[in-house]
């Protein structure tokens, strides 16, 4: 089969957060949008935008956009560490984000052992901490398999993971 590739169109704002794309064909465009060091994430990954985003149609003899993209809103924030459940120490490993309505649409991410990763603000998600050779580490509050954070929320977690026992 043939691999297509595509060179997305790609502009950064000016300090006045505006921004110019030129040389764009006739057609319709999803716009993509993040600042991540700010708290809001990339929205090219389904995990953070639910597969919606916003879109632009450009036909001839038409006036050039104006547009206005809006980031928002902010992202929550997990921090943590990975501990040796059973000698002191911090270990590197896997942390995997799902959303819990839809948990096609998820985030897979080695860290080190300590971790900060963005989730979708209001959205309940699924959280798992994988390390070869220890057991799976999955998030669990009052009864509730998942969590939800709030705008700009920052929740930091401890997770002590269990050597698997061999046999």
């Amino acid at each position: 089969g043939e691999i297509l590739a595509a060179i997305l169109p790609r502009a950064e704002t000016d300090k006045d957060g505006n921004f110019h794309i030129d040389h764009l064909r006739w057609g319709t465009y999803k716009l993509f949008a993040m600042k991540q060091t700010d708290g809001y994430p990339d929205t090219t990954f389904a995990f953070y935008s639910n597969n919606v985003f916003p879109t632009v149609t450009l036909i001839p003899n038409a006036t050039s956009p104006r547009l206005v993209l809006k980031l928002g809103p902010r992202a929550g924030v997990i921090t943590g560490t990975i501990q040796n459940g059973h000698k002191n120490g911090s270990i590197a490993g896997k942390v995997v984000l799902r959303r819990k309505e839809n948990p096609a649409y998820f985030l897979a991410q080695s860290v080190g052992p300590d971790f900060e990763v963005l989730v979708p603000s209001g959205t309940a998600v699924k959280l798992e901490v994988e390390v070869p050779g220890y057991q799976n580490w999955r998030y669990s509050s009052h009864g509730s398999d998942s969590l939800v954070l709030a705008p700009g929320e920052k929740r930091h977690l401890v997770i002590r993971l269990n050597r698997l026992s061999v046999q």
